[in-house]
């Protein structure tokens, strides 16, 4: 994997069950930006784009759900909604969750994503994708 110091961005890094480390990195390519995974096996890098547009200050999320399930978030151009991809045996699927900006990521036993928003709501994603808030609201401090 080649990084260019001054031009591309690391945005997380992490490692799997299975050892492999897998990193997130903007690359810019004037005049846009790419969201890249890049992956290492053990012996060798593979890379592949997921989105384009504006990542700079952005927050970008990557998580490896219970069941192995690979799964990064970012916000759309926009800021207004977050797209989450989940990697699964047939490759990328991408979701949105429209209205929504998260502050935490994890996944569950099924590698489907949970995110915890700023204002102390839990998403998930219910029956066919579509996005189900549920409250989960903290007591208040004693």
């Amino acid at each position: 994997l080649l990084l260019r110091p001054a031009v591309d961005l690391v945005r997380a890094l992490l490692a799997d069950q299975a050892g492999r480390v897998h990193v997130l990195v903007v690359e810019a390519t004037y005049p846009n930006q790419t969201l890249v995974h890049a992956e290492h096996d053990g012996n060798r890098w593979t890379k592949e784009n997921l989105a384009m547009g504006s990542f700079s200050v952005q927050p970008v999320m990557m998580e490896v759900a219970l069941d192995g399930t690979l799964l990064v978030a970012w916000p759309s151009g926009d800021g207004r909604d977050l797209l989450v991809s989940a990697r699964g045996s047939g490759g990328w699927t991408t979701r949105t969750l429209a209205g929504v900006t998260a502050a935490w990521l994890t996944g569950d036993e099924r590698g489907e994503p949970h995110f915890l928003a700023a204002s102390s709501v839990h998403w998930s994603f219910g029956p066919a994708g579509s996005a189900a808030g549920l409250s989960a609201q903290f007591p208040a401090s004693q």
